[in-house]
């Protein structure tokens, strides 16, 4: 049983990883995906109805010292109101008996909720497709006692999927969080890095959709 976690979607940030798209992944790959967009589960619930997968969602917190994180609650049926406390998320993840699941920990360029933070979670992602080399290798280190282990594509752009993969050597049943976090343990793990051509035009996508959106609130200011 194959799984790719931590899969952007046009409902936030995942520029053309259409529904089709992903839909052929899963197929082609015989992979169960989890979606996970930032603060929302709209594609998630559209493709739950075609493709069996993990719906999640990525959810923006507060943390104590007055900065932004992120922390994915798995297995989700509803969607969790963003920029809560990481308590208070935390909390309402595991009240829909879902798992919380920390993304890149460590990559303080990546909203990350720290080392101390992350212990808290059910599951750490010990690599991160979009993190650098040596972020990675840190976080495996400080983590290589954790129980329970998994590593993420955050794939934002078709070309990356399929970077991260974790096989199990059996089935498990998906209405089981549990069932998932305890297979971990014998999960095996491929990792593969962006290309980096393929990542800087994303990042070229994504900073000319954050300027166009900065440019019509700047009109709109103007005209009012």
């Amino acid at each position: 049983m194959k799984f790719e976690l931590h899969i952007h979607t046009p409902a936030s940030d995942g520029y053309l990883n259409w529904d089709f798209i992903l839909k052929r992944h899963a197929r082609k790959n015989n992979l169960i995906l989890g979606i996970t967009d930032h603060n929302t589960m709209k594609y998630a619930f559209k493709l739950s109805k075609e493709i069996p997968l993990i719906m999640g969602e990525e959810i923006s917190v507060r943390l104590e010292n007055g900065t932004k994180g992120d922390v994915i609650g798995l297995f989700l049926q509803e969607e969790i109101k963003p920029l809560l406390s990481l308590g208070e998320t935390i909390d309402l993840i595991r009240e829909q008996a879902g798992l919380v699941y920390v993304p890149h920990p460590l990559d303080e360029g990546r909203h990350c909720i720290g080392g101390e933070n992350a212990k808290l979670g059910d599951v750490v992602e010990i690599f991160n497709a979009k993190s650098p080399k040596h972020v990675n290798e840190k976080t495996s280190e400080l983590f290589k006692d954790f129980p329970y282990k998994a590593v993420g594509t955050d794939a934002h752009f078709f070309t990356e999927l399929g970077l991260t993969r974790m096989e199990l050597p059996y089935e498990i049943d998906l209405d089981n969080p549990k069932e998932f976090l305890k297979s971990l343990k014998d999960a095996q793990f491929q990792i593969n890095y962006p290309n980096p051509a393929t990542d800087l035009l994303y990042k070229a996508i994504r900073g000319f959709k954050r300027w166009r959106k900065k440019a019509k609130s700047m009109l709109f200011t103007k005209n009012s």
